[in-house]
């Protein structure tokens, strides 16, 4: 299991699952964030999104 890969609470109070096992994701998803490779900068970031907008975004 990749190092990020799990759920995260957003701005909004509500949670989003990252899968992050395929390199293509998970660059994709840091890029998305603007963050480094590690659980807690992922999740400071996403306190910036409401879950349906990151959502949204990553597809």
């Amino acid at each position: 299991m990749d190092k990020i890969a799990g759920a995260y609470r957003c701005g909004d109070g509500k949670w989003i699952r990252l899968h992050t096992n395929f390199p293509h994701y998970r660059d994709g998803m840091l890029d998305l964030l603007g963050c480094s490779y590690d659980k807690e900068a992922v999740s400071a970031a996403l306190h910036d999104w409401s879950a349906l907008s990151f959502e949204q975004s990553a597809l």
